[in-house]
């Protein structure tokens, strides 16, 4: 997104991220990097200890941190019980996150959800110890109906009121912070072929065969970890345990009024079908095909 594409957003929509405006190309909200920041952003050096993993939003990534995490700590459940997971896991977007990441000792866990030619100048920057980055993709019906519940809730984001149809609309059109879906996932996909150090991980694979995708992460993070900690791994990131565990949940985060929606809601593989109308879902596809239809990437919506 650029100035231009912007503004012709907020002439046609009237709703209002809070201190809403771009970052490398990426709409962010009034905690989150500015323009500022990009010189000390492009030239953070990542370490090879690092691991990242990046999404677009509502796509699964609480859920993949918290894994990924317990992985490189060999399933050390108490310890995660006991230190939130977004200062675990600190969102490099937010500003004081970045700070605290800067002087992080190794191995720095990090949470982007930045497209990929904005992360890239940093990514890129190295090529003999880059860290592994694990990024996971949701189907994009999925992702809307998530990110409208979040959108209600979330202050930063203007504690949406509209209806969902308004809001599929400026999710059609790219105009939600972190801009475009396509753009984020098709980035970072084509970027997961060419590159063996990120590990594409689908939400619907890791709801309809947790252990397995579990087992797929450790390998990357060239972990041997025995079955019986993967097991208490798959056991503990359950949607009801997640949903219920206070260190991952955000309840009492100032920003988010969980009596409008709870941050983990539903969890689940097609909740689209309770949203959308037939003609929004025709007009949706419509958008899909085209947008996908140069790529292999392919979802399950149910």
């Amino acid at each position: 997104m650029d100035s231009a594409e912007l503004e012709a957003f907020t002439n046609k929509f009237s709703h209002r991220i809070r201190g809403e405006h771009l970052f490398k190309g990426n709409l962010l909200h009034v905690d989150m990097l500015d323009n500022e920041d990009e010189q000390d952003f492009n030239n953070m050096k990542l370490k090879k200890e690092d691991i990242i993993v990046s999404a677009y939003p509502k796509s699964g990534t609480t859920w993949t941190e918290e894994i990924v995490w317990l992985i490189n700590n060999n399933g050390d459940i108490e310890a995660a019980k006991k230190t939130p997971l977004y200062m675990r896991f600190p969102f490099i977007e937010v500003k004081q996150a970045f700070s605290a990441i800067r002087t992080m000792p190794s191995p720095r866990f990090i949470k982007t959800h930045l497209d990929y030619p904005a992360f890239s100048a940093m990514y890129d920057s190295n090529q003999t110890d880059r860290p592994k980055v694990i990024y996971v993709v949701r189907n994009p019906k999925d992702v809307a109906v998530s990110f409208y519940n979040f959108y209600k809730m979330n202050k930063n984001l203007g504690s949406f009121t509209g209806p969902f149809s308004e809001f599929l609309s400026m999710f059609m059109e790219g105009y939600v912070v972190l801009g475009d879906y396509f753009k984020n996932v098709l980035g970072w996909y084509e970027a997961s072929i060419k590159d063996d150090h990120i590990l594409l991980v689908k939400y619907e694979d890791l709801k309809t065969s947790p252990l397995e995708q579990i087992k797929q992460i450790a390998g990357f993070l060239e972990k041997d970890l025995g079955d019986d900690v993967l097991t208490a791994i798959c056991d503990h990131v359950s949607f009801a345990n997640m949903k219920a565990n206070p260190m991952v949940n955000y309840e009492g985060f100032p920003i988010m009024d969980h009596n409008i929606s709870p941050f983990m809601r539903k969890g689940e593989i097609g909740d689209w079908k309770n949203y959308f109308t037939t003609e929004e879902d025709a007009a949706f596809m419509k958008l899909y095909q085209e947008k996908m239809k140069d790529t292999s990437l392919t979802f399950a919506f149910e």
